[in-house]
């Protein structure tokens, strides 16, 4: 336990951190802001806990796909109505992996005793050499910040 008096935002390991990705925080005004001045992929971008909380690997994955953004693009080159997308995108596809329980890798379980079901629904992640469920091309894997990255090169652009 860490007693701080104070604002919580305000405590050192806290005030780097971005705003909740379900919050209104989290909105494409504030995504293109932040996007703008980088230089790396949009993938690496958003898992950034600078950036925006919670967006893991699997999420950043899925929502770049069902957005049609490439992961490999850098993310100063993200246009505004597509931050708009890619917001939505983001927000539908946590709130769909909570409704599902989350992603169980190995063997993860809750404190019900229950596995994630949301790798039921994945449409990229771990597809590699798999057909998009959208054109029928592969997907293809690449490694971006020492993270697997699984994207349609004929979907994502």
């Amino acid at each position: 336990i860490l007693w701080y008096e104070g604002i919580a935002e305000h405590h050192p390991l806290l005030e780097k951190l971005g705003p909740e990705p379900l919050s209104d925080d989290f909105s494409a005004d504030y995504l293109y802001q932040k996007l703008k001045t980088q230089k790396r992929a949009v993938k690496l971008a958003l898992m950034d806990n600078a950036i925006v909380v919670g967006v893991g690997n699997i999420y950043a994955n899925e929502s770049l796909f069902k957005a049609g953004i490439s992961p490999t693009r850098p993310a100063d080159k993200v246009k505004k109505k597509e931050c708009v997308v890619l917001v939505e995108t983001v927000k539908a596809v946590l709130q769909r992996a909570i409704e599902t329980g989350g992603s169980t890798l190995r063997d993860f379980i809750n404190s019900d005793g229950k596995s994630g079901y949301f790798q039921q629904e994945y449409t990229v992640y771990g597809r590699h050499n798999e057909p998009c469920v959208r054109c029928g091309g592969l997907v293809q894997k690449e490694v971006l910040g020492q993270r697997g990255t699984f994207y349609c090169p004929n979907c994502q652009k």
